[in-house]
């Protein structure tokens, strides 16, 4: 589905359920997110959760019993729920297609990262358009060092709206040349069944006094290695968890931050 014909017919269901005050405010919430990103930047806050659940579905149901949509059959309101679950339940695919943001960050997020850890060191890697690093240098981070090899500009619209100034190395090159130089390292959303995640700890691990991981992404699910899940050490960290707070899951995506040693 091409961006227009995503935006028209979100438009178009946000006509439609005008009146429905549950769909209305996650209409209101997704194009505040995209008037931020259109402006490269991130959007202020987390999303509610996406989508039309059972007890909405029989809201809509016993409204349109009650005479709410009148003017429209069955047929085309059974439809017409059918089409916006299914439009609100992918604008994360949205987001990546269009502006290459796969980890959902939002300047909330990334405030509490500095206010949790004021005085770190930050070195992100496999940055892809530097979402995170971009929020956490507006939040007024000491230090953040944002990297990324960029091999993905071929592909998809990763790389291609760079949001802050990204140094082109890949994961390893940027913990040789960095590594000893900051807190933290910061890893979001390593792909899926690519072993590079573990290459990176096995090297941080060979750091004299290294710094920590902290990897965002989906624990044995759609994010990382399972060889990476296995080898982790977690650690539990009350200053983490504070911070996960501003990652809500909006849709089936239960991503989180993890501290990893």
């Amino acid at each position: 589905m091409t961006q227009e014909t995503y935006l028209a017919q979100l438009k178009q269901s946000a006509v439609f359920f005008k009146n429905v005050p549950q769909l209305t405010a996650q209409f209101q919430a997704i194009k505040a997110s995209l008037a931020r990103l259109q402006q490269k930047q991130l959007p202020q806050h987390n999303l509610p959760v996406l989508g039309i659940d059972e007890s909405l579905y029989l809201t809509l149901l016993l409204a349109a019993e009650q005479g709410q949509f009148k003017a429209v059959s069955s047929q085309r309101l059974q439809a017409q729920i059918k089409k916006t679950d299914h439009l609100l339940r992918n604008y994360r695919q949205y987001l990546q297609n269009q502006f290459g943001m796969w980890a959902y960050i939002s300047q909330d997020l990334t405030d509490s990262i500095v206010q949790q850890f004021p005085d770190w060191r930050f070195l992100e890697i496999m940055a892809g358009n530097g979402y995170l690093s971009a929020g956490l240098r507006a939040a007024g981070a000491e230090s953040v060092i944002c990297t990324d090899s960029l091999a993905w500009t071929s592909e998809n619209q990763t790389g291609r709206q760079l949001l802050t100034q990204v140094a082109p190395l890949d994961a390893q090159a940027a913990l040789k040349q960095y590594g000893d130089q900051v807190d933290a390292v910061l890893m979001s959303w390593s792909p899926n069944g690519v072993p590079i995640d573990l290459a990176v700890l096995n090297q941080l691990r060979q750091l004299e006094n290294g710094p920590v991981l902290l990897c965002l992404g989906e624990r044995y699910g759609a994010t990382n290695s399972t060889e990476f899940w296995d080898a982790a050490h977690f650690h539990n960290d009350q200053r983490l968890s504070r911070v996960n707070r501003y990652l809500r899951p909006f849709d089936l995506m239960r991503d989180r931050f993890y501290w990893i040693q």
